[in-house]
């Protein structure tokens, strides 16, 4: 599953995470999911889901100042791919679980290798 439904707004230094034209809880987004931001180097598991337009992450948002609201951020929401290194993450009963393998592998070896 990819979600990228609306943009994101946060505060800096705080791990709950607004949505303008999301619907988080309507979509059933699943506790676990990676959440990233397009273009910044972040990622961080959905912890709670508390309504349409209202999550919890698992850790602050670093690098941004504590206290200061951002807004409009494109983002992705993926139960696919790990949050920190983005291999694919087979679920239970993929089809594809194979190739998902693979991929996982083929990253791995680009990262070690160079």
């Amino acid at each position: 599953m990819r979600y990228a439904k609306g943009t994101i707004g946060f505060t800096g230094g705080q791990s709950l995470v607004t949505g303008v034209g999301t619907t988080w809880l309507t979509d059933e987004i699943p506790v676990g999911s990676a959440l990233t931001i397009d273009g910044v180097v972040f990622a961080a598991h959905v912890t709670q889901v508390i309504s349409d337009t209202s999550l919890r992450i698992a850790r602050p948002f670093p690098g941004f100042t504590g206290g200061v609201a951002y807004q409009g951020y494109a983002y992705t929401i993926s139960d696919d791919y790990t949050a920190y290194a983005n291999l694919p993450y087979p679920q239970n009963g993929d089809q594809d679980a194979a190739e998902l393998h693979n991929r996982a592998m083929a990253i791995l070896d680009r990262v070690f290798t160079g």
